[in-house]
């Protein structure tokens, strides 16, 4: 099996979770950068959408934030930061895989 295969359960291998956080963690930055929050939202989604073990990329890229936010002076960044800190815990809270 390599990296992007999927196991029996449907679920990605922990090595594509893994470089699915970084590949968000990159889109983040870039968007931040860009003042467009649009591609981290849409990324965001589509991993919830996809469920299991995915949602695991999304509480991993949470936590960036979160790491981010502590370090960030800029006040601009941190107000795209706090932006998508809210959308990604509602986009968790209102997935079905997640227990509330």
């Amino acid at each position: 099996m390599n990296d992007f295969e999927q196991n029996s359960n449907d679920q990605p291998p922990s090595q594509s979770v893994e470089r699915l956080v970084t590949k968000g963690k990159s889109v983040l930055d870039l968007c931040i950068e860009r003042n467009k929050l649009l591609c981290v939202k849409g990324f965001i989604d589509c991993q919830i959408e996809r469920g299991g073990d995915y949602v695991r990329v999304v509480e991993q890229m949470v936590g960036y934030i979160d790491t981010e936010l502590q370090t960030a002076t800029d006040r601009h960044r941190r107000k795209l930061l706090t932006e998508l800190q809210g959308y990604a815990a509602q986009q968790l809270q209102s997935s079905p895989e997640i227990p509330v």
